[in-house]
């Protein structure tokens, strides 16, 4: 809801703390509110926060692309790029997705099949305590959404 409300809302944006460090279950570390802080900055200035500008469905159906817009520079992470899962309709992991590729400002999930369940979503940040790292190359990171259903 939070990420829909930037087009509805006139002068407003929208600032990542998915990849946060936690000091405790909901306090965000003191480190990491300095990173908030220069988001935060980023964003009063004029620089959105990337945003999901589109997910498609490569011709070899093992290859979903999640495209930014708003990047600036590249998408990267401090080591192995982390947050996607794909669900069944019930809520239920699948273990779908077994590469995450950065390229540009692109996320390449190279995946099991594409034959998955009815209703199988596509999420980058789920549960209560998600593994997201996925930054611009400015330190702002890309927002957490889902669910996305998937073709069966």
């Amino acid at each position: 809801a939070q990420r829909t409300l930037i087009s509805e809302i006139p002068h407003t944006g929208l600032v990542t703390a998915i990849d946060l460090a936690l000091d405790d279950c909901i306090h965000i570390g003191t480190d990491s509110l300095k990173r908030l802080g220069r988001r935060l900055a980023n964003v009063a200035d004029g620089f959105p926060s990337p945003t999901v500008s589109g997910i498609t469905l490569e011709d070899d159906r093992t290859t979903i692309r999640v495209k930014y817009e708003n990047v600036r520079g590249v998408l990267q992470s401090a080591g192995h790029p982390h947050g996607f899962s794909v669900h069944a309709e019930n809520g239920e992991q699948l273990a779908a997705v077994y590469k995450t590729v950065l390229v540009g400002d692109s996320v390449i999930l190279k995946v099991q099949e594409l034959n998955f369940p009815e209703g199988a979503t596509l999420y980058y940040g789920y549960g209560l305590r998600p593994i997201c790292n996925i930054t611009d190359s400015t330190d702002a990171a890309i927002p957490a959404f889902g669910p996305i259903t998937l073709p069966s």
